[in-house]
C-alpha cells in the first residue's frame, strides 16, 4: 500500500482508500485485456505424441519402448513359457 498522504487525518485515510481501490481497478482492467487477447492465441508447439510402448500379446503388460530384448525374453519364458516372437511379435519391427 502506498501512502499518498503523511498524516492520520480523515483525508489520508480517504487518500488511502482511494488509491487502493484505484490499484483494484488496474488490476481488474488488465485482466480484461489479457482475457480478450487470449481468446485467439493458440500454442505454436507440437501436441505431446502419446509414448509408444511395447505390450505382451498373452497378459497386455506394458513394457517402456527402451526395455532391451534379454528383458522381453525373460518375461515371456517366465510369466508364459513361450518364445518372445510369441509374446511381442511386433518387437523390432
Amino acid at each position: 500500500m502506498g501512502n499518498v498522504c503523511s498524516t492520520n487525518t480523515l483525508a489520508s485515510i480517504f487518500c488511502n482508500l482511494c488509491y487502493q481501490i484505484s490499484q483494484g481497478a488496474k488490476a481488474a482492467q488488465k485482466r480484461e485485456r489479457n482475457a480478450k487477447t487470449d481468446k485467439g492465441k493458440t500454442s505454436q508447439k507440437k501436441p505431446k505424441e502419446a509414448p509408444k510402448s511395447i505390450i505382451c500379446q498373452s497378459c497386455r503388460q506394458d513394457f517402456f519402448i527402451t526395455t532391451r530384448e534379454p528383458a522381453l525374453e525373460e518375461h515371456a519364458q517366465n510369466k508364459h513359457s513361450k518364445t518372445m516372437a510369441e509374446c511381442f511379435p511386433t518387437f523390432g519391427k
